[in-house]
């Protein structure tokens, strides 16, 4: 993006990394890399206030979807996609959805994009899995935040409870 100085925000679970993505900037790029120090509560927690007081022409926010938050310098979203073991998780949350018949997934971003695998190994056991559309500011299928669930709310029928995949315990609690 022809940035010459750039801040560098990620999430908590993203830090063992900064150096690293900051050298590969800095060698891709020749920009200069500042590394935020301070905690990252997803998306809408822009580094905005940081990046004017450190004078930088770019921030980028490493590990969410373009939330859509105004900032005073521009901002490229990086989304992190984590893969996880499907076949593990499913027979891991088996004894936990004993009596259900119709399960809801939901996940963070790093997630959503094996919700789809989820939901045929869940079909496959017996169960309707169900997937809501992305709305508004959480455009990925199944993908909610602790600000916004409406994935999980617009599904096409009522379920009985919900699976969410991520970490933490902020993005469902709006799902009990």
């Amino acid at each position: 993006m022809g940035a010459s100085r750039v801040l560098l925000q990620l999430p908590d679970g993203m830090r063992p990394f900064a150096f690293q993505m900051a050298e590969y900037i800095r060698k891709t790029t020749s920009a200069g890399v500042v590394i935020s120090g301070d905690s990252c509560y997803g998306a809408c927690d822009l580094a905005s206030r940081q990046a004017t007081e450190l004078g930088v022409d770019l921030l980028i926010h490493y590990g969410h979807s373009c939330f859509g938050v105004s900032a005073n310098v521009p901002v490229l979203y990086v989304e992190a996609r984590i893969p996880f073991n499907v076949s593990e998780m499913v027979e891991a949350v088996l004894p936990n959805i004993s009596g259900w018949e119709r399960v809801g997934l939901t996940g963070t971003i790093q997630h959503t994009g094996q919700l789809s695998e989820a939901a045929d190994l869940l079909k496959r056991k017996g169960f309707s899995a169900l997937i809501g559309e992305g709305v508004g500011i959480t455009p990925e299928a199944g993908q909610v935040l602790g600000c916004s669930y409406a994935a999980a709310t617009k599904l096409p029928e009522d379920v009985d409870g919900y699976i969410f995949i991520g970490g933490g315990r902020f993005h469902p609690l709006a799902l009990h």
